[in-house]
């Protein structure tokens, strides 16, 4: 038993399998995203050209090769809006050129109206990108997101003499984002 708990701790702490960067940030955010019109059957696009979302990410490099950051903020919008987090995984394929996959959970905000209001409810996303880090404290990142499960953005309220149902009217679409990235190595 004791010589398992060395051996582990051996591997732990050689230089080849412990992380070889550590770096804390911050990353604010625009983006565009596509609205499915679930009552007209079209697509509308918003865009938040300011990057007003902001969040605070942690990341550990591994073999010089591999980086995971997981970061958790809040996405401003108007019907998409809430507190998120986020799992990437990222490949440094070039010097500085990094692309990744991520995994994105959106906590949406909602809120009731008369007649209808917005989904208080969970959409998770995959994504796709690419990061560019431009100098050691500065980065940008642009990733392609897709939902996965739950997309309900809006509702509205449909009356049946005494029964009351939310019909959609609105799904959550394709999302980009643009991320301006801020690190501090430890």
């Amino acid at each position: 038993m004791k010589q398992s708990i060395i051996l582990l701790l051996l591997f732990l702490s050689s230089s080849q399998t412990l992380s070889q960067k550590v770096s804390l940030g911050v990353k604010l955010e625009s983006f565009g995203y596509f609205i499915q019109n679930t009552v007209q059957n079209t697509s509308e696009l918003s865009i938040i050209p300011v990057p007003l979302s902001g969040y605070v990410k942690a990341s550990i490099s591994l073999y010089d090769k591999y980086e995971v950051e997981i970061k958790g903020g809040v996405q401003l919008g108007e019907i998409f809006a809430g507190p998120e987090y986020a799992l990437a995984v990222k490949y440094n394929l070039w010097e500085n050129i990094l692309p990744l996959i991520t995994y994105l959970k959106h906590f949406n905000a909602g809120d009731s109206r008369t007649f209808g209001g917005i989904y208080n409810n969970e959409i998770e996303f995959i994504g796709i990108g690419m990061e560019a880090k431009l100098t050691k404290l500065f980065g940008l990142d642009l990733i392609f997101y897709i939902p996965i499960g739950e997309k309900g953005l809006e509702y509205s309220l449909d009356f049946y003499s005494t029964d009351i149902r939310k019909v959609t009217t609105s799904r959550m679409g394709t999302m980009l984002k643009l991320g301006f990235i801020f690190n501090i190595h430890l």
